[in-house]
């Protein structure tokens, strides 16, 4: 994998592996909840650790129509000066099934 920054000097190719796991849920009345995470460490810079881990809830509105609350975060292990180690975000959705 290459890690690229703004910053030049903090650019790397690293040699690591994808570890994942992901969980689904059916709640009540069609609600479901979904969960995955994701770590990916490097071999060759034991400091370059990447993680990433979102959830969500998707509760049925009306027939085909879906509301969605999320979460998703950014975890890195070695960020260069003048970057944070992690990012939060919340998100929230109105999604329509076809079929």
């Amino acid at each position: 994998m290459r890690q690229s920054f703004t910053l030049a000097s903090a650019n790397q190719n690293l040699v690591g592996s994808t570890f994942e796991e992901d969980f689904q849920r059916g709640l009540w009345r069609g609600t479901k909840f979904t969960e995955q995470l994701i770590v990916m460490p490097a071999w060759n810079n034991l400091n370059a650790i990447t993680a990433s881990g979102n959830a969500a809830l998707t509760m049925p509105v009306y027939k085909r129509m879906n509301f969605t609350l999320g979460t998703i975060e950014n975890y890195l292990h070695d960020p260069p000066t003048g970057f944070r180690k992690n990012s939060f975000q919340a998100t929230m959705g109105l999604t329509y099934s076809l079929r």
